[in-house]
């Protein structure tokens, strides 16, 4: 069983992963559309992120077995 502060640490690194992953969705989907304003690199972050705050609260708060 590792340690809570592991556990914890890696969900960051998950959190982290998962926003920048969907920005570079959204970074590819601009210079797919050849936008000049990052529309969709903004929303794709947001859109991350919020998943991303879900998942990590959810498995904060799930009780240790």
């Amino acid at each position: 069983m590792p340690k809570p502060w592991l556990r914890h640490a890696g969900l960051g690194i998950e959190l982290g992963g998962t926003t920048v992953g969907c920005g570079a969705i959204g970074y590819g989907i601009d210079r797919w559309m050849g936008n000049t304003t990052p529309y969709a690199t903004a929303a794709c972050l947001l859109i991350g992120f919020a998943f991303a705050m879900f998942r990590f609260i959810q498995n904060v708060t799930r009780s240790p077995n």
